[in-house]
């Protein structure tokens, strides 16, 4: 009825009309009836308790932002009208206006021009590649839209692109804006790739929301813009599985899928697809994973060596999971055949996850899987986690300390077992990957089911209690 008063007010409806979504869109995220949440906004009925907490997850807020605090003092009941006295004209505080980056970004000198240093890690210093970002981000416009970015990821990717809509107001997209873009995403896949990626992830949103929309319009550009966003979405389905959050990274592998497929790189489109199988390996569905991997098979001639050799040695370690020895031992042959001497000279090496290490790695990995720790352990040798024989990615190298620790649990050597897996957990806490750490803690119940009694298993207890 119109100009009737809401029974139960809320800034409900306020708030999702703020952040950009719909009330469909949060009644399919929560599960909630769309009339239901219909009645929740216009405040025909109480809220209860767990459906405000279910909303305002989805939404990215606290509850307190959709009702008064005054619903903390008795959060046993719904909200009342007694209880609520709010304009719904106020203004919503969960979004600052001013950004703020990660404190490693305040106070640090602008860099005056940007060098080429080659692709090996060790040839990049992370301090010089912080003041690299800070001098890019402000030539090409870039600009943190919020302080927080630890939303919902839906919910940020719908807010940055809704922020970056084209105007007079935005950095024309052209050839020199595109460039510094490429630069751009080279620097967060090198922070990705160390020991920073909050700061990766940070810098990443600040600038492919409007590489997204770009690369979705026909223009002379959009190949071009298409590349970056699919390189892009490889690193965030990256970084999202660093969280452990599983169907983000499935999303923007994905996404990745799909910026690739416009830009028609081949290339892109196989890392792409790497990306999206690896995800079905987290999730134990190595079946999954394995078709997924044989759709780049047809791609095997037109792309890269060093992406044909990543997909064949991963393709190699699905068949494993399988119980398909046979398969998995070809697969292996391909990998070790077709990998380039100096895989840091591929045009893939940034962002197709693969270098020397990984032959290592995935060699441990596939005899793991078919019941060989002792040539397992001769593997991942040839790296060390404990102490690197080369340059690896930090979250490389915590994979190969988690499988060492397994491996020497299953050679029965208990001091090696901890040490490793000691070294494992304080390194995932150190870059702040839920994965590791998550990989970190299977390595650990193993150890634990094989020695309970032991003191040195017992004190690696007080890892896992953060």
């Amino acid at each position: 009825m119109a100009g009737h008063s809401a029974n139960y007010p809320n800034r409900l409806k306020a708030v999702i009309k703020h952040v950009g979504l719909t009330e469909k869109e949060v009644a399919q995220e929560t599960n909630i009836p769309l009339r239901t949440l219909s009645d929740y906004c216009a405040g025909k009925v109480p809220i209860p308790r767990k459906r405000l907490e279910e909303i305002a997850q989805v939404i990215g807020c606290a509850p307190a932002d959709l009702v008064p605090a005054v619903w903390e003092k008795n959060p046993a009941r719904s909200l009342s009208p007694q209880s609520l006295a709010i304009d719904h004209e106020q203004s919503l505080p969960f979004i600052p206006e001013v950004p703020t980056l990660p404190p490693i970004f305040h106070a640090l000198p602008l860099s005056q021009d940007i060098i080429e240093r080659g692709s090996s890690y060790e040839e990049f210093s992370m301090d010089q590649l912080r003041r690299d970002l800070l001098h890019l981000l402000g030539t090409a416009g870039a600009i943190l839209p919020f302080a927080e970015l630890a939303f919902d990821w839906k919910r940020t990717e719908k807010l940055l692109a809704r922020s970056w809509q084209p105007d007079a107001h935005t950095t024309p997209m052209n050839a020199q804006t595109l460039e510094h873009f490429e630069e751009l995403t080279k620097t967060c896949w090198k922070l990705g790739n160390g020991h920073d990626l909050e700061s990766a992830e940070a810098v990443l949103l600040s600038y492919l929301p409007k590489v997204f929309i770009s690369a979705q319009q026909d223009s002379h550009y959009q190949h071009r813009a298409a590349r970056i966003a699919a390189q892009g979405y490889l690193l965030r389905a990256s970084l999202a599985g660093h969280k452990d959050d599983l169907q983000a990274r499935q999303h923007f592998s994905e996404q990745a899928l799909h910026f690739a497929r416009i830009a028609e790189d081949h290339n892109l489109q196989v890392a792409a697809l790497q990306q999206l199988a690896v995800t079905y390996d987290y999730r134990q569905r190595p079946g999954k994973a394995l078709q997924i991997y044989q759709e780049a098979v047809p791609y095997f001639d037109t792309i890269s060596p060093l992406l044909r050799a990543g997909v064949s040695i991963r393709m190699s370690g699905a068949y494993a999971q399988c119980g398909q020895e046979k398969d998995a031992l070809h697969f292996l042959r391909v990998a070790h055949d077709h990998f380039p001497e100096t895989p840091e000279h591929d045009p893939c090496y940034l962002y197709s996850n693969n270098g020397l290490y990984s032959l290592f790695l995935w060699d441990g990995l596939i005899h793991l899987e078919l019941d060989q720790p002792r040539e397992a352990e001769q593997a991942f040798a040839k790296i060390d986690g404990l102490a690197p024989k080369m340059e690896i990615p930090e979250r490389v190298r915590i994979e190969f300390l988690t499988y060492q620790a397994t491996t020497y649990h299953l050679l029965r050597e208990l001091e090696q077992s901890c040490a490793y897996l000691k070294a494992s957990v304080e390194a995932s806490l150190a870059l702040g990957s839920e994965r590791r750490y998550s990989e970190a803690f299977d390595a650990y119940q193993q150890i634990r089911r094989a020695w309970p009694q032991e003191p040195q298993v017992k004190n690696l207890a007080a890892l896992f209690v953060r």
